[in-house]
């Protein structure tokens, strides 16, 4: 039932303007308002499939390096221990004990043998001295040749995995910056409904309108 001033209203602004234009504002606002709110929804599910993104990015980063940082940690004990002067001793003192030296200075033998008794001088004191200086130099020469070859190959080794660091680090920064503004995108958004919310109009809603302007359009 139409009060007085309804019908004043209505007398005085023509029945469009008094009856139909306020429904018709209220409507378009509450409609208005929940597309506002549906569009700030899929932006914040749009930043948290981006956040999804990246965590598997780096899980996979991760997955890709860790036979090289495995195979890195296994070298690197042995590395270690091959650098005090102990261990060092002890593997040069092995490797001449071993078949493989025992092979090259028996060989050197030979020739320094066959090269004296075609000069005459194999019976020679001067030859046996030779022998024992050629057989010192050698262990030295091969000893330590032999040292230095599997230290590089250990610090190789060991290397692998501390070439991992690098793009680990760059990958957890990529990480932890792409979640952070994912999170303070959605902080925004929250906000943004909230405001929607206790302000009730669009009027307070200016700063997301570019965010919604395609939700606003089809409206």
């Amino acid at each position: 039932m139409c009060s007085s001033s309804d019908l004043k209203n209505v007398a005085t602004l023509g029945t469009y303007d008094a009856v139909y234009k306020p429904l018709h504002d209220e409507l378009t606002g509450a409609r208005e308002e929940e597309m506002l709110e549906a569009a700030m929804a899929e932006q914040s599910a749009a930043q948290e499939d981006q956040i999804a993104f990246l965590r598997e990015q780096y899980g996979d980063t991760q997955a890709a390096l860790a036979p090289y940082r495995e195979a890195g940690e296994t070298f690197l004990p042995q590395l270690t221990e091959m650098l005090t002067p102990e261990a060092r001793q002890s593997f040069i003192s092995d490797y001449l004990a071993g078949d493989e030296y025992g092979a090259i200075q028996d060989q050197a033998t030979q020739q320094l043998l066959q090269s004296a008794a075609a000069t005459g001088s194999l019976g020679a004191s001067g030859t046996e001295d030779r022998l024992a200086r050629q057989t010192m130099q050698m262990g030295q020469q091969y000893g330590s040749n032999a040292y230095n070859q599997a230290l590089g190959n250990l610090t190789q080794g060991t290397n692998l995995g501390f070439q991992t660091f690098g793009p680990m680090l760059q990958a957890q920064g990529a990480l932890n910056q792409g979640v952070q503004q994912g999170l303070g995108n959605i902080a925004n958004l929250q906000l943004g409904a909230l405001g929607m919310q206790q302000g009730g109009l669009l009027g307070d809603l200016k700063p997301y309108a570019q965010l919604a302007g395609a939700y606003m359009g089809a409206g």
